[in-house]
């Protein structure tokens, strides 16, 4: 059974779907949309965000960047949120996050939703993603609380600043990625580390899933996700979020 915690560092989870690009784009997907989730999100707000697509071209692959206009709908509390995009749902719940029991069935909901105003004919990619904060003394030793962190040797300066670290892990026989990564964000206090670690679960095979699995595969990404987070983290880092004992 996974752990529960009184006061989770958990950020944000985000649950996406990109679907397949066809039939073409209905410019009046996102209001209808809206029209089936109002009563769950009665806000709603325009967003953009750049997008990075990878393209191989006569000097190798290039990377180009396209702004994408995005309806977010929005929770009364604004604790979370429906955003959607051609071709793209996503599903952001900000803190406090509050179990994996009570986010599936809102991605449920908006993907029921999505499925009944766009029609999509497949998935191409699916992604879940949880963003932890911890907030640490700067002069405590990162391996006393984590077992994923910079290294550097004996012969190297041991005193690390800002820093960047991150894996890539196979699951399910190839099918699935997990991206491990952990870097350090400003904090308000001198005094403080601020790090994030942000594990991303997604099809390695592109289309490899289809909606009669879809809630299969989140699962398994979820329980994956839940073990890697576990087995990042230490005794002494677990006790600051006290654990919830049934």
């Amino acid at each position: 059974m996974a752990k529960r915690y009184k006061e989770p560092p958990v950020i944000e989870a985000i649950c996406e779907f990109r679907f397949q690009p066809d039939p073409p784009w209905d410019l009046a997907i996102p209001g209808l949309l809206y029209s089936k989730l109002r009563d769950d999100f009665p806000k709603r707000r325009r967003a953009s965000s750049h997008e990075a697509t990878r393209l191989e071209g006569p000097e190798g692959i290039e990377q180009q960047w396209t702004q994408v206009e995005k309806l977010q709908l929005v929770q009364e509390d604004e604790k979370a949120i429906v955003q959607v995009s051609p071709y793209l749902l996503a599903v952001n719940r900000l803190r406090p996050y509050p179990g994996w029991e009570q986010f599936l069935p809102l991605v449920s909901k908006s993907l029921s939703a999505y499925q009944e105003v766009a029609s999509p004919k497949g998935l191409q990619q699916i992604t879940v993603r949880y963003i932890n904060r911890f907030n640490l003394e700067s002069s405590v030793p990162l391996e006393d609380y984590f077992d994923f962190y910079p290294f550097t040797g004996e012969n190297l300066p041991q005193r690390i600043g800002s820093f960047i670290v991150g894996i890539q892990t196979l699951f399910e026989n190839g099918r699935d990625v997990l991206q491990m990564e952990m870097h350090t964000v400003v904090s308000d206090d001198p005094d403080t580390y601020s790090i994030v670690l942000d594990l991303i679960y997604f099809l390695g095979q592109p289309g490899a899933v289809g909606f009669e699995d879809v809630f299969g595969w989140l699962d398994t990404a979820h329980s994956h996700i839940e073990d890697v987070f576990e087995g990042c983290l230490k005794e002494l880092l677990r006790a600051r979020f006290g654990e919830v004992v049934e």
